[in-house]
């Protein structure tokens, strides 16, 4: 009986070494088995914007940068320079994230702001601020109070075209207000390479109100300038 006995155990232990072999568990010897092998996905190889080509057209819209393509994925990063309550605050922080969103919309997905938690070597930097700011380029009629945000592109100069690698963005006072989501948009436009609109609709007009919006122009000039860009 014990003979029996022990040759079942025997055969019990055989089979769990085997078991254990086959899935790559370790060994009681202390020996760890190889882990089974997983193929690698494919890595598609990265759009190079160096090989960007502009369009043969001119953008039927005032830009401040020849043929500007802005590079993908762009980093953002906020810096909280306001002492204004906390819900306002968010509520700016919610206004940037919908503004980015609207710009990325516009352009097809050709372009992706992601939000970071560093400041980036290149990138979008955020500045919020109650401060007024002051900029050269402020239309007759208009008071300096009027002016609640400032932003520049930073950009490599190609021959033929300028790519986007990040800029500075300071938005100003209107904490919270649809004023303030437009104000962001605006911003974000001339980080895209954008000047200023004559529209008075349209959300790079240079005096803000709540009722502008992504008109059609500016549409067209992001299809045409990033037509030749991948999703």
């Amino acid at each position: 009986m014990k003979i029996l006995m022990a040759l079942a155990a025997v055969v019990f232990l055989a089979g769990c070494v085997n078991y254990a072999a086959e899935r790559g568990i370790p060994q009681a010897s202390g020996q760890i088995a190889e882990p089974p092998k997983i193929s690698s996905p494919v890595t598609e190889e990265k759009f190079d914007y160096r090989d960007y080509r502009p369009p043969e057209e001119s953008v039927d819209h005032p830009l401040l940068l020849k043929n500007p393509v802005a590079r993908s994925p762009m980093p953002y990063f906020i810096i909280n320079e306001s002492e204004v309550n906390a819900y306002k605050y968010n509520l700016t922080l919610e206004n940037i994230r919908i503004a980015f969103g609207a710009w990325e919309n516009a352009t097809k997905g050709k372009v992706k702001f992601i939000q970071v938690e560093e400041k980036p070597m290149e990138g979008i930097i955020i500045y919020v601020t109650p401060k007024n700011y002051y900029t050269y380029d402020i239309q007759p009629g208009a008071s300096r109070q009027e002016v609640a945000g400032e932003a520049s592109p930073v950009y490599y100069r190609y021959p033929n075209h300028s790519v986007i690698v990040g800029g500075e963005i300071t938005v100003g006072p209107l904490y919270g207000t649809l004023e303030n989501r437009v104000q962001i948009m605006h911003e974000i436009g001339h980080i895209m390479g954008f000047g200023h609109s004559n529209n008075s609709h349209s959300i790079l007009f240079p005096v803000v109100a709540y009722s502008q919006e992504m008109t059609p122009d500016i549409r067209e000039a992001l299809d045409e300038l990033y037509g030749n860009v991948p999703a």
